[in-house]
């Protein structure tokens, strides 16, 4: 036998003895080791179970000393953030870089795309609230980006979409039927509209827009 292949089978050995001491307990005990972790544990991103979280991560925090506000971002949320330009204008669009980045995580991380989302529908409702039209022009832009690039993906964020579109509607603003309206007409062409008879609040939500556009 060769040196080399003496060595690999002694790698080998080694390897397997490393595995045999590591400690092990029977299926019984790690099931109930999950469960009680699950039971334990709040995931608030269950509200009807755990309730509300006890603070916003969104919200401005306070630094001490100079008594600045600084806002703390995830990383989806800071990569939406940083597409909407500094300096707001009457024709403002996402920042093409940034832009470019945030599809980029999307479409190698999908499922970061239920977080995009719902930090975009937010942000959009937002600003159609306090009437930033700028703003939601280019929040829209960035679903439409999002939309061509992960249209296979869109059950992810459909709800957001639709969500974003009745809050820009609702603003009832002229000047944001145009955005809104590429935007809704994007979405259709890249939705199968299965998930609507399984989701009947989305459904719903749809056949309001329908009826709105």
């Amino acid at each position: 036998m060769s040196e080399h292949k003496l060595r690999k089978i002694a790698e080998l050995n080694s390897r397997l003895k490393d595995q045999l001491e590591l400690p092990r307990i029977p299926v019984s005990q790690a099931s109930e080791s999950l469960i009680a972790y699950m039971n334990n544990t709040k995931d608030y991103l269950l509200p009807s179970v755990w309730g509300p979280p006890p603070h916003d991560p969104f919200a401005s925090q306070t630094t001490g000393g100079c008594g600045c506000s600084v806002m703390h971002y995830a990383k989806h949320a800071s990569l939406v953030e940083r597409c909407y330009p500094a300096e707001r204008a009457d024709d403002a669009v996402p920042s093409s870089n940034e832009l470019s980045y945030l599809v980029y995580y999307a479409q190698s991380k999908p499922a970061k795309l239920t977080k995009v989302g719902a930090h975009l529908s937010r942000r959009i409702a937002r600003d159609a609230q306090r009437r930033r039209r700028a703003d939601v022009v280019v929040g829209l832009l960035i679903f439409d980006a999002l939309l061509g690039a992960c249209g296979r993906d869109l059950n992810f964020f459909a709800r957001d979409v639709l969500d974003s579109l009745d809050a820009a509607l609702a603003a009832d603003d002229p000047e944001l039927a145009p955005a809104a309206t590429r935007t809704f007409a994007r979405f259709c062409r890249n939705h199968s509209g299965a998930t609507f008879a399984i989701d009947s609040a989305l459904r719903s939500l749809y056949a309001r827009l329908i009826r709105a556009f």
